[in-house]
């Protein structure tokens, strides 16, 4: 179990990597090649590789593989999952608005208004782009 958890842990750093160069397929692979459990129940309540559930996603996304994407955005329902919710929901809206799914793009961004609605100063232009886009 121990070597198991370092492979997929090199894994994830691996795909950092290829990430942080450009290469998005590479570093799909190497995700692709992390353990996330065995199954569904696993995968979306657990703590173990909510980071790159959401590197995976960013990556399909990054690859305009936007319905794959949709999955694992969906992934993050709360506890563990908190600090990428509202990210996902942001990128919710906006896959669901390429796929022409103006409802669900509207549910999205409005969450992702109402979860970062206090944010940091930083985060703030993202949280206005999206109050714009509702008013729209």
């Amino acid at each position: 179990k121990l070597a198991r958890t370092a492979q997929s842990l090199r894994r994830g750093l691996r795909a950092e990597v290829a990430r942080a160069r450009g290469d998005f397929r590479s570093a799909l692979a190497e995700i692709e090649s992390f353990d996330f459990g065995t199954s569904t129940r696993e995968r979306n309540i657990s703590h173990w590789g909510v980071r790159e559930r959401f590197v995976r996603a960013e990556l399909l996304l990054a690859l305009h593989r936007d319905r794959e994407a949709l999955a694992w955005y969906e992934s993050f329902p709360a506890g563990y999952d908190t600090p990428y919710i509202a990210p996902a929901h942001y990128r919710l809206a906006q896959i669901n608005d390429r796929l022409g799914d103006s409802e669900r793009a509207r549910f999205h961004r409005t969450r992702f208004v109402e979860l970062w609605d206090g944010a940091d100063a930083h985060l703030q232009p993202r949280v206005d782009s999206a109050r714009a886009a509702l008013v729209r």
